[in-house]
């Protein structure tokens, strides 16, 4: 089984102690567009882990948990998993990258095309460079393959770009960790040179394939975030970074148009069809991925003050136990404020 797996895995258990099943793990990793994992992964601060693995198969889930057990790195009770001494000594002594800083949620969807045109431009921009025309393009994905067409018909200086490109991307890696970048140069296609692999680089560097595709990720969401904090030194890859949606469930986005014309929770339930307790759970999904949700709408400041103490007494993000310590707050009102604090 992957070893990177086993830091994943137990990363991610860490986080969630036993505040949940081992399921709400599984379903973090796969990346579940669903109202309980998306605020999963706000409570329990697993954005570097959301959908890094969507094809994860139950079965390598449950070997992984195995492989744990095996070595007293894990305890299971019942369905929820308890991280041993020797589990987090283990993390602590594995030659990882980390995952603190990777914010793996909010470039979900912006990853991928990224990947794809900047690899693209950057093959393109090899070839020009030596007056080369005809080459098998290292992208077949027709999307991609429109928008670079689109992209270089705008350009009225080619060469330019090109060297816009190579400095921003110098920049830009120059910051980085000496072997994030190395794999991710390595995986760039240009004039008699064809990009790696992720297998070919994990057989040459003695790399667990999945650390390799994570250290892309971290390089990949420094760049976008460049691209977005710092448009006006790195304009190229501003340019090329695709709009950012909004990591809603299509139901929360419907909640929202309702929500946004200052339709009262009830009657966007009555619309809708739907039960109170569905439309907040909607309400905590959009409160996640929007920071500047207005929350005090729902909370007072004295009762957010009353159960963020609350929540620090018990060292528990447990909803009851938060509850039964302040009485006059809802689970809704819990809910909102404890998933929506590590976005604010």
């Amino acid at each position: 089984m992957s070893s990177f797996l086993s830091y994943l895995l137990l990363t991610g258990f860490s986080n969630i102690g036993q505040e949940r099943s081992a399921s709400s793990l599984y379903h973090i990793l796969r990346g579940k567009k669903s109202a309980q994992s998306i605020q999963d992964t706000h409570l329990f601060q697993l954005h570097a882990l959301f959908r890094t693995i969507p094809k994860l198969s139950r079965t390598m889930f449950h070997e992984g948990i195995a492989v744990l057990e095996k070595n007293s790195w894990i305890d299971t009770d019942e369905e929820t998993v308890i991280v041993t001494p020797a589990g987090q000594n283990h993390v602590a002594l594995m030659p990882q990258p980390t995952t603190s800083g990777l914010r793996f949620f909010d470039i979900q969807a912006e990853w991928l095309p990224f990947w794809r045109r900047l690899t693209l431009l950057v093959q393109v921009f090899s070839h020009d460079q030596h007056n080369v025309k005809t080459y098998y393009p290292i992208q077949r994905d027709e999307n991609t393959l429109r928008w670079v067409k689109g992209f270089i018909r705008e350009q009225t200086d080619r060469t330019g770009a090109a060297r816009q490109c190579a400095d921003e991307l110098t920049r830009a890696l120059r910051q980085m960790d000496e072997l994030n970048v190395a794999l991710f140069v390595e995986q760039l296609s240009g004039w008699k040179q064809t990009g790696k692999t992720t297998q070919q680089l994990s057989q040459e560097r003695r790399i667990d394939p999945l650390e390799v595709r994570f250290r892309l990720y971290h390089v990949l969401s420094e760049l976008l975030l460049l691209a977005e904090k710092e448009r006006q030194h790195f304009p190229f890859l501003a340019n090329i970074r695709p709009a950012r949606a909004t990591p809603l469930t299509q139901s929360a986005k419907q909640t929202l148009a309702l929500y946004t014309q200052e339709i009262p929770l009830e009657e966007i339930a009555k619309r809708r069809q739907l039960r109170i307790s569905t439309i907040e759970d909607h309400i905590v999904e959009i409160a996640c991925s929007l920071p500047s949700f207005p929350i005090e709408k729902h909370i007072s400041t004295d009762l957010q003050k009353k159960i963020t103490h609350a929540k620090e007494e018990v060292n528990s993000v447990r909803l009851k136990a938060v509850k039964e310590r302040v009485p006059e707050a809802t689970y809704f009102q819990i809910r909102l404020l404890l998933s929506s604090a590590n976005q604010r």
